[in-house]
């Protein structure tokens, strides 16, 4: 994430991300030269957000995160605790949103799994959400 320089209430100033006054792509936009190595750093980026600092992003995916000298997430504005009422369906948003966009760039872990070792929570199967209706 970009280091903050100073904040007040609402109001907060950030370190720009780019160089020559052009802002870093976004990584939809790079051709990524280790695809592999940048999903998994996302993935640890949700979970590091989620398990040390109680966030979820809740808008993750490509146009969110900027490729420069490393990766950088960006527009936290939206982010949740994990206790907001929709926090799980965002984080299962986000999951599902890096998935397709590495899916055709290198191989992806199941969602569930993934979810699962965020939250430490397990992830019923579709067949026994439905026996508990």
């Amino acid at each position: 994430m970009p280091e903050p320089y100073i904040w007040d209430r609402n109001i907060l100033i950030m370190k720009f991300l780019g160089e020559d006054e052009r802002s870093y792509p976004q990584i939809r936009s790079v051709a990524l030269e280790d695809p592999a190595a940048a999903y998994t750093e996302v993935l640890s980026f949700i979970r590091t957000l989620y398990q040390e600092a109680g966030l979820v992003h809740a808008d993750l995916s490509e146009y969110n995160i900027l490729f420069g000298d490393r990766l950088y997430v960006i527009d936290m504005g939206q982010s949740v605790t994990p206790d907001h009422p929709r926090a799980l369906h965002f984080l299962v948003r986000d999951i599902a949103n890096v998935n397709r966009f590495f899916r055709s760039k290198c191989d992806v872990l199941e969602e569930r799994e993934i979810f699962s070792d965020v939250t430490g929570l397990p992830v019923p199967r579709k067949s026994e959400q439905a026996e508990t209706r």
